[in-house]
């Protein structure tokens, strides 16, 4: 048999295109002729039957296999959902911008991760294949005096001047397709000023898939009167448009808005409070022997050392310092003796040292450090309406567990519950179905992870009887 091995062949290839190939028992031309090109060979002025070398004859009929292999393809916008972001100067997705602030965006597009062992970048504009985007193009240069605006040759929703002046093909050649690399197809628009910036991203790590603009987009000027800028005012909307490189089709547009106001945190900013342990964990209850730590999560101030008196429990204030390995947005209070009692709650309140409206608190509920059952018990009984199976003793079971059984034996009811003292039945079975009147066999097991009390535990009353008398 002739055999010929096509290796490592380049196909200009892009995303949701599909790669054919195809296999046929059949003699080959053998001549220069026939093999010449293998795939670019024009025979007898025809370019289309000669891909790969000339077939001469079948060698067996109807012997043919294929395969198929289709070119991956992520979305960032599916259809339901965006995988696009604007962010903060630490990074952290928003959901809303004052007018100081800076804006960053953020792209997740795994399919454009084509290097698994490199960063890669994702150019603002367009690189002269496909079609041209749907993007704004820089009629008019950005300077502290600048013409009349003019309007925008596509679309004049879009805006004609570039803020940074940083496209790749001059204004006077806006007509020359060839050269019109100057098409943004990743930018940053603000429709009511006409400003726009071009951004560039980059990813964020090898083989994550996630790539973030890097330069800070201003929305005004905090500086001088003559700095690129989207020239917002307050209550503006800002556009950021991504379009896939390899695929037009995959393109993504997403808006925010900038506040009228100015001085408030934005809403993806604002401060979550929670009671925690030492190592920062959420927890949901504190013993009376335990020390109490408060966690603040407050993005509008990351990187600070310390925030003096900003949390208050019962009337006193305690510091919030960064907390050890935590993100930089996270602080934690240190660890406070307040005398717990068992069964009191406490609330913690948050409030923002430079944003007084910003404020956060969270409640807990102090448990007995250890448990002591002396009996349990299953009260009223008998009963027509519910009954209560609980213990005589000190502290709250961080388990309790309740079986009920019919008098030969099987397993009519049962529940388990957390942090808790008592269990209530009602009388019905695991499906909510009364149960006869009679007599039913239960039995009790509480711990609190240390101590446990039931059955074989030398505790009264953890196997009984309870009636049903309706």
């Amino acid at each position: 048999g002739f055999q010929l091995q096509l290796d490592n062949w380049k196909l200009e290839a892009f995303n949701e295109d599909d790669v054919y190939a195809r296999y046929n028992d059949v003699y080959y031309t053998r001549d220069a002729d026939g093999m010449n090109g293998l795939g670019d060979m024009i025979a007898d002025g025809q370019n289309n039957t000669a891909f790969p070398p000339k077939i001469d004859r079948a060698r067996v009929q109807n012997d043919v296999s294929f395969d198929l292999m289709s070119i991956g393809d992520t979305q960032v916008y599916d259809g339901s959902s965006v995988q696009m972001y604007f962010l903060d100067r630490q990074g952290n997705r928003v959901s809303g911008y004052v007018n100081s602030d800076c804006v960053f965006v953020e792209v997740i597009d795994p399919d454009q991760d084509e290097d698994q062992y490199r960063r890669e970048r994702i150019d603002a504009y367009w690189d002269g294949g496909q079609n041209l985007p749907f993007g704004p193009y820089a009629s008019t240069d950005f300077g502290c005096d600048m013409d009349p605006v003019q309007t925008h040759p596509v679309n004049v929703l879009l805006g004609n001047v570039n803020i940074f002046n940083d496209e790749p093909t001059p204004p006077e050649r806006v007509n020359d397709l060839d050269q019109g690399q100057g098409w943004a197809k990743v930018y940053v628009l603000n429709p009511r000023s006409g400003h726009w910036a071009a951004v560039d991203l980059l990813e964020t790590g090898v083989a994550t898939g996630d790539f973030v603009s890097v330069i800070c987009i201003d929305l005004t000027s905090v500086y001088s009167e003559c700095t690129p800028t989207l020239d917002v005012l307050p209550g503006d909307t800002i556009v950021a448009v991504y379009q896939d490189p390899s695929n037009h089709s995959d393109s993504a547009w997403i808006s925010i808005k900038v506040g009228i106001g100015g001085g408030a945190t934005p809403p993806s900013q604002l401060s979550t409070t929670m009671f925690v342990d030492a190592d920062g964990n959420e927890v949901t209850s504190y013993t009376d022997a335990d020390l109490v730590y408060v966690k603040v999560i407050d993005p509008s101030h990351a990187g600070d050392t310390i925030l003096a008196n900003a949390v208050e429990i019962d009337g006193v204030k305690y510091d919030l310092t960064p907390l050890a390995g935590g993100d930089p947005d996270e602080f934690i209070t240190d660890g406070l003796d307040l005398e717990l009692t068992a069964g009191e709650e406490i609330i913690a309140v948050y409030t923002d040292p430079m944003d007084p409206n910003d404020t956060s608190d969270d409640k807990i509920t102090i448990i007995a450090s250890e448990l002591s059952v002396t009996r349990f018990y299953a009260g009223p009984s008998p009963f027509s309406d519910t009954t209560t199976f609980g213990y005589v003793g000190s502290g709250i079971a961080s388990e309790m567990s309740v079986e009920v059984r019919d008098a030969s034996g099987h397993v009519v009811w049962s529940q388990e519950l957390a942090n808790v003292t008592g269990i209530v039945w009602d009388g019905t079975d695991e499906s909510g179905v009364p149960l006869a009147n009679g007599a039913y066999i239960y039995i009790i097991t509480a711990t609190d992870g240390t101590h446990t009390f039931g059955p074989g535990k030398n505790t009264r009353g953890a196997k009984g009887w309870v009636f049903i008398d309706r």
